[in-house]
């Protein structure tokens, strides 16, 4: 599971426990961050591609909302 992104439901079928920032899955322990996976769209509602500052941009945007990052 290292370097994956996987849902609650996904670890859970897999037969680990996820809490907070942990994830217990047989013998091993995993510090985790929890949060999202998102594809930015425009006003029109197609997916759009961000550079590195407009990323920036959007993530600071969601931090000021106290959004997980």
């Amino acid at each position: 599971i290292i370097g994956a992104v996987k849902t609650s439901q996904e670890l859970s079928q897999m037969g680990a426990d996820h809490y907070e920032t942990s994830v217990v899955l047989g013998d091993y322990a995993y510090t985790v961050k929890p949060g999202f996976v998102a594809t930015a769209v425009g006003p029109d509602g197609a997916p759009m591609m961000l550079d590195g500052g407009r990323w920036g941009q959007l993530v600071g945007a969601m931090e000021a909302l106290g959004a997980p990052n």
